[in-house]
């Protein structure tokens, strides 16, 4: 909460609300319902601050009519309290008198960033630089804000899927909205896809004696391998090796049945790979020549 005068404004309010919203106060001390709707605004200011992980999700600025007639006859204030808000360096919104908390919150929601959305962005951005704990801290944010946030849900699939909870998994991503799962098909399809497959190291350590810890051989391992390439971090990973491997399925056991897929478990995974693939750098290349060879194998 800031105490603006005129003074003040330009740089305080107008400038500021360029880089956030600005809520503006209008209040004298006199005024009984001014001491009222000052404290709901401070608190609900508060309880946004830090949502995005960064700092306040909107600020509060109180000006004195008193003191700054001049900014009150400027912004026609003829009743106060009287509350404005500042988007851009233009008022988005206003309403004049004290107004219930639950009121005060949902003119809030008219025009404030939504702070699960802020939160997820913020996790986004931490997990880029490596930092691997304050992302999980924001997607938990998130998903305290909107338990259904994509974001949020998809990384808590894809940490079960690592753990091997496959079960804990699935259940995040059929929490999806039905428009998010739309929008984020590809990624929904990437973790479904490796959701429960082994470690890299055990995978590759599978491949060379032949046999799995459960003692599969054969095709198993070799699909084993494919999901548990295809579950590092995208842009840790080469793709074309676990898409050959899905190809060489393809032409030895067509007919390979897994969990989630059936059966041409190979050929399924392949397109959902290419899916996966279209929104990475260089993913488009690797698509086109593996659907390419896809096709020649199918219809040769």
């Amino acid at each position: 909460m800031i105490d603006v005068s005129s003074t003040q404004f330009e740089a305080e309010v107008l400038e500021r609300s360029k880089r956030g919203p600005v809520v503006v106060d209008f209040w004298a001390p006199w005024c009984g319902p001014c001491r009222t709707l000052g404290p709901v605004l401070e608190r609900l200011e508060a309880e946004g601050r830090k949502a995005d992980g960064t700092g306040a999700t909107w600020t509060l600025v109180k000006i004195n009519t008193d003191e700054n007639q001049a900014l009150s006859q400027r912004f026609q204030i003829q009743g106060i309290p009287a509350v404005k808000a500042f988007v851009d360096g233009k008022v988005v919104a206003d309403f004049v008198g004290a107004q219930p908390e639950a009121k005060v919150r949902e003119w809030l929601n008219g025009f404030l960033p939504d702070p699960a959305a802020l939160a997820a962005a913020a996790a986004r951005k931490a997990a880029a630089a490596g930092d691997v704990a304050a992302a999980a801290g924001l997607y938990a944010s998130a998903l305290a804000h909107d338990p259904q946030n994509a974001e949020g849900l998809l990384h808590l699939a894809a940490t079960a899927s690592s753990a091997g909870n496959v079960e804990q998994a699935l259940r995040h991503l059929g929490a999806l909205r039905p428009r998010d799962r739309a929008r984020l098909a590809a990624e929904v399809a990437r973790i479904e896809l490796t959701a429960g497959a082994p470690s890299l190291l055990v995978a590759r350590q599978n491949a060379v004696v032949g046999v799995n810890a459960v003692g599969q051989s054969g095709t198993q391992i070799r699909w084993d391998l494919a999901r548990a390439l295809l579950r590092e971090v995208p842009g840790d990973y080469d793709p074309a090796e676990a898409l050959e491997i899905l190809l060489g399925i393809v032409k030895s056991d067509r007919g390979f049945a897994a969990p989630g897929f059936g059966a041409d478990a190979a050929r399924k995974a392949m397109l959902a790979v290419f899916d996966t693939l279209l929104g990475t750098p260089g993913g488009r290349v690797v698509a086109d020549e593996f659907r390419r060879r896809l096709s020649m194998e199918l219809y040769k």
